[in-house]
């Protein structure tokens, strides 16, 4: 996936107040880092989703207009749990 796709994900989301999950890049990979867990890498299995390896979860990404993510939702254990990109 070319590295200004993946960009657009980069950033902090709020699940609720004090838990967070934090985006990360590093040399063409996405990583995913909730409060309280370790980093976790997360991969694409389409333009939007990603999935984690680790356990049985998956990241949707919901991006705006100006083609940037505005929100995530995890998809896991049957729930889903939107979480919403916080400024820079």
């Amino acid at each position: 996936m070319p590295e200004q796709t993946l960009e657009q994900y980069v950033g902090r989301y709020k699940l609720q107040p004090g838990f967070l999950i934090i985006v990360t890049r590093h040399e063409g990979q996405l990583s995913a880092q909730a409060t309280g867990q370790s980093r976790a890498e997360i991969y694409p299995s389409q333009e939007t989703e990603f999935c984690y390896r680790v356990v049985d979860a998956t990241v949707t990404f919901q991006i705006g207009i100006d083609r940037k993510a505005t929100s995530l939702t995890l998809h896991q254990a049957g729930r889903e749990f939107k979480c919403r990109k916080l400024p820079d």
